[in-house]
Order: structure tokens, then C-alpha cells, then sequence
């Protein structure tokens, strides 16, 4: 028997992608599709004070208007996925606000264009080590009062691996800490008590970015027997699903979603703005 290891073989996707005729998630026409586009904070950390669509929902072709007290989000939790518009505070800049639902993308683009936030500043936190400073502002004054509430802290989600470390209980740190971990294998001081050389410094990294051309695009349409269906981008199909169905209060057995093409990922192409899609399509129906 040939062994296929070492063997040249042809992509069976390779032919229609090199023709131009591979439909990726943006490009898959659906009878009646809306298009939607997002209204993007122009703030790093701002609280809410006024979104004002009048002016965007006279836009010709324009069906509605959606903040996050709109979408029917069951689920209480401080992720991307059950909240994917900002609910009274900014915490990044190009964090989504509003989204715009059109006839036409070009509509929906000019009434985005058209929606008036009203945004007041709140201190910026721009540095992770200062962020763990106890003096340090607080990144999400939302979050931060909502753990206060609750009667938990920063200091009670540390995690140790390896071993029993009192040290990272008794180590002081701001709220903006959501969690602490410190792993250790075998006999560290040991080791390098009896090391001829030991090197000590800091060392950091840079901030990246997967690079895929295609960018994040999600379609989500209720089905004749009452299934939400969301076809994506997506790399994490069961991600995807259930990740929509605990944020919309579903059962999992009524949500079905679909991975398209994908024109790129390397690791990015997670659940983003599948619950929102879904989310609007649920409250439109």
C-alpha cells in the first residue's frame, strides 16, 4: 500500500477560490436580507449619556435602530458575546454602540453616519501595569460595581498552579485585576540556588493581530419552523451555537449555525458579532 504522507496533494478548495467563486460569509444572498451596520464609540472610556437616532431613522430604507436595551439578551455576564453593544459605558475605543438595520448596505452606512451618541469622558486607562495599581481608575465602572454588589473582588479570583502561594493572596491589586495565576514546576529555587549563572530581567512582547483579509460578517434569519440559524465566519461552529443560545435564553436544539468560507482566521475567527445578529433577528421578526 502507497503511503500518502509525503505526497502532494491538490486543496479541493484551491480551484473555486482561485475563479473567484468561493461565497464567503458576506457574500451569500438570503431572500428579504437586511444589512446591518455599527455605530463605533469614538472614546476609550466614556459613559453613555444619550444615543439620539432620529435623524438615522429617516433615512430612506433604514427598519430600525438598535441598542443594547433593545436586544432580548437574557443572559448576565461581561463577555463580548452577551454584550455586544455597550449598555451605559465605553470601555475601548471602536467598542459597538448601536446597530443599523437597512434595506441596503449603502443605507445602512449613511444612517450609522447619522446616529448622535452623546458620550461624557471618564479616565483612560492605557497601561496593563499601571491598570493593577490599587490607586489605578477603574477600566469598566460598570463591571467594577456590579462585583461590588455581589461581594466579591479582584482578590478573591486568583488561581496558583503547582502549588500552595500565599504570597499572590496577600498581594495587593486594583479591581481592574479579574484574575491571577502563578505556575511553577519542580524545584525553581533549588535550581537556581545551585546555578553558576542566573539571569534575571524583564521581558515583554508586542500587541498582534491575525491578518486575514476577510473581515468578521455574520447572518442570522429565523427558519419557517421557528430554528434561529446564524451563518458565519467562524472557526468554533459549536462555539457559535451555544454561545447564541445562552445569551438569547435558548435551547440549544432551536439554534443551528453554519460556518462559511472562510477567507482567513489564524485563530481570530471567533464568535463576535454572531450574537448580535441573531439577537436582531430575533427582535425583528
Amino acid at each position: 500500500m502507497t503511503s500518502p504522507v509525503g505526497v502532494a496533494r491538490p486543496r479541493p478548495d484551491a480551484p473555486p477560490k482561485v475563479r473567484g467563486a468561493t461565497r464567503y460569509a458576506a457574500d451569500r444572498p438570503r431572500r428579504g436580507l437586511l444589512h446591518a451596520r455599527l455605530v463605533l464609540a469614538t472614546h476609550a472610556h466614556a459613559r453613555i449619556v444619550a444615543i439620539d437616532a432620529a435623524a438615522a431613522l429617516e433615512t430612506p430604507g433604514v427598519v430600525a435602530v438598535l441598542s443594547a436595551a433593545d436586544l432580548p439578551i437574557k443572559a448576565k455576564a461581561w463577555d463580548r458575546s452577551t454584550l455586544p453593544l455597550a449598555r451605559s459605558e465605553v470601555v475601548f475605543a471602536g467598542q459597538p454602540i448601536a446597530l443599523v438595520i437597512a434595506e441596503s448596505d449603502a443605507a445602512a452606512s449613511d444612517a450609522a453616519e447619522l446616529v448622535n451618541v452623546r458620550l461624557e469622558a471618564l479616565p483612560v486607562v492605557l497601561d496593563a501595569e499601571a491598570a493593577m495599581d490599587p490607586a489605578s481608575p477603574l477600566a469598566w465602572q460598570e463591571r467594577g460595581a456590579a462585583s461590588d454588589e455581589a461581594g466579591s473582588d479582584a482578590q478573591t479570583h486568583a488561581g496558583v498552579g503547582g502549588g500552595e502561594d500565599e504570597s499572590i493572596e496577600a498581594e495587593e491589586l486594583s479591581a481592574n485585576v479579574v484574575g491571577r495565576s502563578r505556575y511553577w514546576d519542580g524545584d525553581v529555587v533549588g535550581v537556581l540556588a545551585g546555578a553558576n549563572v542566573v539571569r534575571e530581567g524583564r521581558f515583554t512582547t508586542s500587541w498582534i493581530h491575525q491578518g486575514y483579509l476577510e473581515p468578521q460578517a455574520s447572518t442570522a434569519w429565523i427558519d419557517d419552523d421557528g430554528t434561529l440559524v446564524v451563518e458565519s465566519a467562524t472557526q468554533s461552529l459549536f462555539e457559535t451555537r451555544n454561545g447564541v443560545a445562552k445569551a438569547l435564553g435558548l435551547p440549544q436544539r432551536r439554534v443551528k449555525a453554519i460556518a462559511a468560507p472562510l477567507g482567513g482566521a489564524f485563530g481570530g475567527k471567533w464568535p463576535l458579532l454572531d450574537t448580535l445578529s441573531a439577537a436582531a433577528a430575533h427582535k425583528l421578526r
